[in-house]
């Protein structure tokens, strides 16, 4: 068996290493140890992590293929990782360079693969918060994705721990959206295309990757914004993929989720901030729903929110050519 494990990565060399560190740890004991190629992509022209890359090339355990995107934007890299996997990989792996898996990883994303067929499976994370992260934010337990249990169901799917049959990426032609470069969701939209197209998700719930969280994202803004960009992309989604009917309903939930998470700010502070933040978290996610709904953008990897009508018409799913 083939494994292409895609991982971009912009100007973060310590969180890179940490992330090859971990992924040579690999250990395998549910099935014979794959094939693997760690496909690197560097979304920086001048290239910077190259040297980092070969340093590690002579210890390294598996095939280590490292390129440049010099188009910025999360989608162009990605789809420049997926140029890169070998043609006779049998799955595709996805792990972001601000994440280190546990060695069992890959081990269980491939057993629940086997056990379950499932074309897509997808992993829990688990946020690591710096030493002065505030008590409110880990009680929460805002930043996590999961827990889950093996085999479950899930309606969606993300590039921060998933693997996917390559055979679903061929077959479909799939390619990350370039719309959602500067947005982020561009993986929600890869993902939402093989779903609807009948392949389904399933939870791996050993496959546990950890997620560094920097000091400016352990706040309370970034919380919100975050929020706001979520309910963002799922407009964007609806926009590109729904009828009138679906974009009407999207108006309704949204402004149901804002009158919710306000109510829930009120009812909710007996638990302190942490309670208050789950109110205003609904609320920011409805808010920011409403606004991709009239154009209004929220790019997270740009400079914040910009109006844009034009920015996501409704069309197909991108597809390679």
């Amino acid at each position: 068996m083939h494994v292409a494990v895609c991982c971009i990565t912009f100007r973060r060399p310590e969180g890179l290493r940490r992330l090859l560190d971990g992924l040579n740890g690999l250990a395998f004991s549910k099935a014979p140890a794959p094939h693997v190629t760690i496909v690197v992509v560097d979304n920086d022209g001048a290239a910077p992590m190259r040297a980092l890359v070969e340093s590690l090339r002579p210890t390294f355990r598996w095939s280590l293929l490292y390129d440049c995107e010099p188009a910025q934007g999360l989608s162009n890299a990605r789809n420049r990782s997926l140029e890169r996997v070998p043609p006779g990989a049998d799955y595709v792996a996805f792990i972001d360079d601000d994440e280190v898996p546990a060695p069992v990883w890959l081990d269980e994303l491939l057993h629940i693969a086997r056990t379950f067929a499932a074309p897509i499976v997808q992993g829990p994370i688990v946020p690591v918060f710096p030493q002065k992260a505030p008590a409110w934010l880990r009680r929460g337990r805002f930043l996590e994705q999961g827990p889950y249990q093996d085999g479950a169901d899930l309606h969606f799917a993300s590039t921060n721990n998933s693997l996917v049959d390559f055979t679903v990426i061929r077959r479909l032609r799939l390619r990350f959206d370039e719309a959602f470069n500067r947005t982020g969701g561009e993986d929600q939209r890869f993902f939402s295309c093989a779903i609807k197209a009948g392949y389904h998700v399933v939870t791996a719930g050993k496959a546990l990757v950890h997620e560094s969280i920097p000091e400016d994202r352990a706040t309370l803004g970034y919380l919100l914004r975050r929020r706001f960009r979520m309910g963002n992309t799922l407009a964007m989604l609806d926009r590109m993929e729904g009828g009138r009917g679906l974009l009407v309903r999207r108006v309704f939930k949204s402004g149901g989720r804002i009158a919710l998470g306000l109510v829930q700010s009120v009812v909710l502070s007996p638990k302190g901030l942490a309670g208050v933040a789950t109110g205003l978290c609904n609320a920011s996610w409805g808010a920011g729903a409403l606004a991709g709904l009239f154009g209004i953008l929220h790019r997270e990897y740009d400079s914040g929110l910009h109006a844009g009508g034009d920015f996501c018409p409704p069309r197909r799913p991108k597809l390679w050519s």
